[in-house]
């Protein structure tokens, strides 16, 4: 992370500024991340400190070829991070004017702005691609999926990890398949609707991106186990199921856990990291968004037996390529 936006200054800003930590304010923040899609949660995180009344954020260049809109002289920039790179500048609404020619006057600007920040779908139903690609990333992080647990209504998903070669993933390397011993298990209740299905994968996922739950070794743990009370990991992970639901148009049971609690506690629990929620969320987001390829995922970039059985199928297949009658 660049330009000293870290994970300890943001948490160390958090608790010790009382305001970030109140109900009042963290309901706020949450309600604009959730609604401001146009960036990743980490990025809405750090647009919200710096501007809470932001309505829409683009880069200049963008301003001007999406809508013809210019950038007013005294504009504030909003700084937000960048794959690979420092810093980049965003611009809210408010801070440009039409130029000449362009269809989208001020008034018209509101409608479009207002119509990106509603939900992608009605609520309760998941984009099906949306989902499939979740599923389809979630091997890359170590973690096999078992749709068919049996339970009762009440108990709808779990994330655990394996300590044994219980389960196993697949990976498709070089036109080979590689069996690879999985080091957590997803299950979800077999009953469970799409929408319930989704909203509680999200929710175990925000357990394990927050390290609620002891890493792997292998040779060493992929993370520090953070441990905190049921209530804190609660917390984080229904914080983290109602800003991503939201944002997908579902509607989550967190929204209803998470009222509740805001609306009977002047502040949010002392013990969770802010930072971690919008992390975990990021990443989450991402799995949404993009397929995970290897190197991104978590067991390529702490499993070394992994990784070289990755390479030497990887070697083998161009070996066999240039010299076939081998």
């Amino acid at each position: 992370m660049e330009s000293g936006f870290t994970e300890e200054r943001l948490d160390s800003l958090f608790a010790g500024v009382k305001g970030y930590r109140s109900s009042t304010n963290f309901r706020a923040m949450m309600k604009f991340c959730q609604r401001m899609k146009v960036l990743a949660p980490y990025n809405a995180m750090l647009a919200y400190i710096q501007r809470p009344g932001a309505k829409y954020l683009l880069n200049e260049g963008k301003w001007k070829k999406l809508f013809g809109r210019g950038i007013r002289p005294d504009a504030r920039p909003i700084l937000v991070l960048i794959p690979f790179g420092p810093l980049e500048y965003l611009f809210d609404v408010d801070d440009t004017y039409p130029m000449p020619g362009t269809e989208y006057d001020d008034i018209e600007i509101e409608k479009v702005i207002n119509d990106f920040s509603a939900p992608f779908s009605a609520q309760g139903n998941i984009d099906s691609s949306k989902f499939q690609l979740l599923l389809k990333n979630l091997p890359s992080f170590g973690i096999a999926y078992n749709p068919s647990m049996i339970a009762g209504r009440e108990y709808c998903a779990k994330i655990m990890r394996l300590d044994k070669n219980e389960e196993k993933l697949e990976f498709k390397v070089s036109n080979k398949f590689l069996q690879y011993p999985a080091n957590f298990l997803l299950s979800v209740n077999s009953k469970a609707e799409e929408a319930e299905r989704f909203a509680s994968i999200i929710h175990e996922l925000g357990h394990y991106f927050c390290h609620h739950i002891k890493a792997p070794c292998t040779p060493k743990e992929w993370w520090h186990y953070r441990d905190l009370d049921h209530n804190a990991k609660e917390f984080e992970a229904e914080s983290i199921s109602w800003l991503i639901c939201d944002r997908v148009g579902i509607k989550s049971p967190s929204e209803k856990y998470l009222n509740g609690y805001l609306d009977s506690n002047s502040e949010i629990p002392s013990d969770i990291s802010i930072d971690m929620i919008f992390k975990a969320s990021n990443d989450i987001w991402k799995m949404l968004m993009e397929p995970t390829t290897l190197a991104k995922g978590f067991l390529h970039k702490y499993d070394k037996t992994f990784v070289t059985k990755i390479k030497s199928m990887r070697e083998k297949h161009v070996q066999q390529s240039l010299f076939p009658n081998l």
